[in-house]
């Protein structure tokens, strides 16, 4: 379970959303990442 708290945590979308948490950049990485999870769940529940 560490193993993979450190591979998350040494993404680097996510330091880079981290890295610029208050500006636009941002936002739009946090944005992207939100619906391409959104989309793959949508996706895989038509599948099934």
């Amino acid at each position: 379970m560490n193993f993979i708290y450190n591979v998350v945590s040494d993404n680097k979308l996510t330091e880079f959303a981290r890295g610029h948490k208050n500006g636009f950049f941002g936002a739009l990485v946090l944005g992207l990442i939100a619906l391409g999870s959104l989309t793959a769940s949508l996706m895989i529940r038509q599948i099934q």
